[in-house]
């Protein structure tokens, strides 16, 4: 089993659990918790030979039942004022706590926040990506992985926040510790007050590997259909009442 250790540099933050790095899986959203399994569909027609149906929804997918069980939440230490003026290109940013980041040459508040300019990667991008300014987020925390793991960063899965978005990254967690979140601003809005406790990103460490691909045709490949084969029955189980042989297709 690996592991990733989450090293606080201001002892002050180890005393607040609600701080915390925590799995991504206590943070789900209540929207993605009201979700039911399956739904009932009824179908208007009564010449169909189908009346009602069961629907599965999203969470029988394959591609979400995973989502909110992989990676650790990463959660602002403080509250965070941040101002920019796509205007005139002016910005300005205030904390309301003065934590030791473990930089060195400096402690406090004057080295909690850095920015990206826009002409290190704002300038570059296309002008429908929304991002108008970057600040940096140095948080005093430090993430550690066994040698020969990485740590992927991701913004928070389906927030649905217009006003800011944290980068996509990846860092070498076993030589590379210092967490910093690069924090894109997107909306029109001025100012942006991220309250303490707000979930910033998720962190997912992952060993580091070389792949080679190959294109092969699945119907020569026994070995591939086979493991197709059996994914199918895993996934779809047996038939349901939901499906129906059309009356008019009898025999």
């Amino acid at each position: 089993m690996a592991n990733i250790y989450f090293a606080f540099t201001d002892e002050k933050l180890m005393e607040v659990p609600e701080l915390h790095p925590e799995p991504i899986i206590n943070t789900v959203p209540e929207w993605y918790k009201n979700i039911p399994n399956k739904i009932f569909k009824t179908l208007d027609n009564e010449n169909d030979f189908l009346t009602s149906s069961r629907v599965s929804t999203i969470k029988t997918c394959p591609s979400f039942v995973d989502i909110f069980k992989e990676g650790y939440v990463i959660k602002a230490p403080q509250d965070y004022l941040f101002y920019y003026d796509d205007e005139t290109d002016d910005y300005k940013w205030q904390s309301s706590t003065q934590y030791d980041t473990g930089t060195e040459h400096s402690v406090g508040r004057f080295n909690q926040v850095s920015i990206h300019s826009n002409n290190q990667m704002v300038d570059y991008l296309p002008s429908n990506s929304g991002i108008k300014f970057v600040f940096k987020i140095i948080l005093p925390v430090n993430v550690f992985t066994d040698e020969g793991y990485s740590t992927r960063i991701i913004p928070i899965p389906y927030s649905f926040n217009q006003d800011w978005s944290s980068s996509y990254g990846v860092f070498k967690t076993d030589y590379i510790h210092q967490l910093n979140i690069q924090l894109q601003i997107k909306t029109v809005k001025k100012e942006i007050l991220i309250k303490q406790g707000t979930p910033l990103c998720v962190v997912i460490p992952f060993k580091r590997e070389t792949f080679t691909h190959k294109i092969v045709d699945l119907n020569k490949d026994k070995k591939l259909l086979k493991k197709l084969n059996r994914s199918r029955v895993l996934f779809d189980g047996k038939f349901s009442k939901q499906y129906y042989i059309n009356k008019w297709h009898k025999k």
